[in-house]
């Protein structure tokens, strides 16, 4: 069996490229809470959306009282 390729960043933002999930002069609107995983997938899409607008809205869960 085969050794799975480590995904990197490089990757990541090369397979939302390939993918087309980004379209030059698209608007992209992500929602993120200001976690980690939120703030990685801004960064990734911000590096791969280098064309077009990108707008954030932040998501308050709840879940963390007045630290959000």
């Amino acid at each position: 069996m085969s050794t799975p390729k480590p995904i990197t960043f490089a990757s990541l933002v090369s397979a939302i490229q390939r993918q087309q999930w980004i379209v030059a002069g698209q608007r992209i609107l992500l929602a993120c809470s200001g976690g980690l995983d939120s703030v990685v997938m801004l960064y990734l899409f911000a590096s791969a959306a280098k064309q077009g607008p990108l707008g954030v809205i932040h998501l308050n869960h709840g879940l963390r009282s007045t630290a959000s």
